[in-house]
């Protein structure tokens, strides 16, 4: 019988439970215990080896550049080699040809005077002939290959751009240095963290975004006015809480996809490019399973499933995340870089109960390395980084504890072992990223010196440590952490930003600019549209593109020869490093010393049986006398 109404009981007809339980191989983490990875970290080196780029190949010199006179000057037979070129010397009248298909350029040493394709053209410095090689400046390169060079004095680079690279506006890792058409890329920009949040209002609801002024209109200027202040870039997150089912509903999907459409054609409208946060560290990417009555629920597999296990059904919702979204954008001129997630590395290893169990910084790697591995499969053009904030002190140390299978003991980190944590992560990444919050001015980020005693890291320290790994250096997220009461707020400010500058950090976001979210008390340093701070930035960003952002050869981009600057004079896909070139030199020098060691030998040789030959007849003659 149903009970009175005045009964305090409540009847629930037919309940159910629905519960999977899990085993993880320790207490607080999803890792298994076991040996500590073995991770290759190079040695500290310094070189004074001039590198040359044609493009993004590295070109291995037979003989190398050398400079003189204010300008570089490099071998160029061995860069006509490398291109599928030819050039042939003629000593009697010391002159020499450059030829293929598309172009002839005859000049002579020591003389201004060039000829390419029948007319005659003046070069800034003549050709020379240094050490026995016939030596060029970059003027020539650019008048010959219809070329665009960028000699980096200070970090001893000649970039050799042509073709489409000149204007493709695809950041490339070139020599060590962001690149882009062939000119080093410096910036100090914003995160605009909401963006997608705010055009994804516009088809869900959201009680942080309430009406038009704060949804597309708002996103619309903001990146106006980013555009108008000299902004190239801002850092985005482009996954969105709203559909749990993402990868399950294809009605959902849809709507996700019509809005990121819309934010990627307002960038574009803007010319303002994004750091793509994708997010696949998530719940919406969890694996999902229908309940009759119910719907689709979450919670089968957990994120440290997620990043752990290649095998779940979560990682291939990644994958099929990133076929879709890849493919779909990959080939918008607004994508600056692939970002992982954000500040994944700060979830590694610190599992605190039960219902906190965590992944571990080695499971993160190698998740890491996978997903770089599916985002080349379908994009091998833009960069990739990871996301992370700044190294925890204790980074490796904490791996160290769980791999023993111990509880974390938070012992600091020295730089060697920061070194490791580093490697380990960033192996298969082209960016390390580090969101720096006052760093070098506060205990933010330390690292344990040989006594022991906490020593703050800073822009310059996390520089070598990039340089030291192969990898360039991304500050995704940073301001000074100062008071914005205290009278010194904007002074501490322009240092924080002038230390940035000093270090050479070429891409920087600054936290926050213009955060429409309602509903939070994100005050002035979330907004950043105007004032004292805004001019700071803008001033900031113009300032490191002077003092960086330098060709010792703009002079020598004179570019009278070619109508049309794309025309390709060589085939870019063909060309090649060079290494069996050199390899090739090296072997018949060898032989060449060699044969002239052996010709010694037979010499001394033939010298000595001669003397030995003259005594003994010598002593014969004696003998016969007597």
């Amino acid at each position: 019988a149903q009970p009175a109404v005045e009964d305090p009981y409540i009847l629930i007809d037919n309940p159910s439970v629905y519960t999977k339980g899990r085993i993880y191989p320790q207490k607080f983490s999803a890792q298994a215990p076991g040996a500590l990875p073995e991770v290759n970290v190079p040695e500290a080196a310094e070189s004074d080896e001039i590198q040359v780029y044609v493009n993004t190949t590295k070109i291995e010199m037979s003989h190398a550049p050398v400079v003189r006179d204010d300008t570089v000057y490099v071998d160029m037979q061995q860069i006509a080699r490398c291109l599928g070129m030819e050039l042939t010397e003629d000593k009697s009248n010391k002159s020499f040809a450059v030829t293929n298909e598309n172009v002839t350029a005859n000049a002579t040493l020591d003389s201004t005077s060039v000829t390419i394709n029948d007319r005659e053209y003046t070069l800034t410095a003549p050709p020379r002939k240094i050490d026995g090689t016939i030596m060029v400046t970059p003027n020539f390169l650019n008048e010959v290959l219809n070329a665009k060079v960028w000699w980096d004095e200070a970090g001893k680079c000649l970039v050799i751009t042509t073709g489409e690279y000149k204007k493709d506006e695809i950041l490339r890792n070139i020599g060590g240095k962001l690149y882009m058409n062939g000119e080093p890329y410096y910036e100090i920009s914003f995160n605009k963290f909401d963006l997608f949040y705010q055009i994804m209002a516009q088809y869900v609801p959201s009680n942080q975004y309430p009406s038009s002024e704060y949804t597309i209109e708002a996103a619309e200027a903001a990146l106006k006015q980013l555009n108008e202040l000299g902004f190239r870039s801002i850092r985005v997150f482009v996954y969105s809480g709203e559909f749990k089912d993402l990868m399950y509903n294809e009605a959902h999907q849809e709507i996700y996809f019509k809005a990121m459409d819309d934010f990627f054609d307002l960038c574009d409208k803007y010319e303002i490019k994004v750091v793509v946060c994708l997010g696949l560290i998530e719940s919406h990417l969890l694996k999902n399973e229908y309940i009759e009555g119910q719907g689709w629920i979450t919670g089968t597999e957990t994120l440290a499933e997620l990043v752990a296990n290649p095998e779940s059904e979560s990682r291939q919702n990644v994958y099929k995340y990133l076929e879709m979204f890849i493919s779909r954008y990959k080939d918008r001129k607004s994508v600056l870089m692939w970002e992982i997630r954000n500040e994944g590395s700060l979830e590694a290893d610190v599992g605190s109960a039960v219902n906190d169990v965590k992944y571990s910084l080695l499971q993160l790697a190698e998740f890491y390395g996978d997903c770089a591995d599916k985002i080349r499969e379908l994009d091998d053009r833009h960069l990739i980084t990871s996301g992370d904030s700044v190294l925890r002190n204790a980074q490796w140390n904490l791996l160290k504890d769980v791999m023993n299978g111990e509880n974390i003991t938070w012992k600091m980190d020295t730089r060697d072992e920061r070194l490791q944590a580093l490697a380990l992560l960033n192996e298969k990444l082209d960016l390390i990223s580090v969101h720096a919050y006052g760093l070098g001015v506060s205990d933010v980020s330390q690292y344990a010196d040989s006594d022991g005693n906490p020593v703050n890291c800073d822009f310059n320290l996390y520089m070598e440590e990039a340089a030291r790994l192969g990898k360039i250096l991304y500050n995704g997220e940073t301001n000074g952490s100062f008071s914005f009461e205290s009278e010194d707020f904007y002074s501490n400010t322009e240092a924080y930003l002038n230390s940035i500058i000093d270090a050479g950090v070429q891409l920087s976001h600054w936290w926050t600019f213009r955060s429409d979210r309602q509903g939070f008390n994100d005050g002035y340093l979330w907004r950043i549209d105007s004032g004292e701070l805004l001019d700071m930035i803008v001033a900031a960003n113009q300032k490191i593109q002077e003092v960086h952002v330098v060709n010792k050869a703009a002079s020598e981009n004179t570019n009278d020869a070619w109508d049309d600057p794309m025309f390709e004079v060589f085939n870019a896909a063909e060309v090649i490093d060079g290494k069996e070139f050199v390899e090739q030199a090296s072997f018949r020098s060898k032989m060449i010393r060699l044969g002239i060691l052996g010709g010694v030998i037979l010499i001394a040789v033939g010298v000595g049986v001669f003397v030995l030959t003259r005594e003994k007849l010598k002593k014969k003659r004696k003998k016969d006398i007597v």
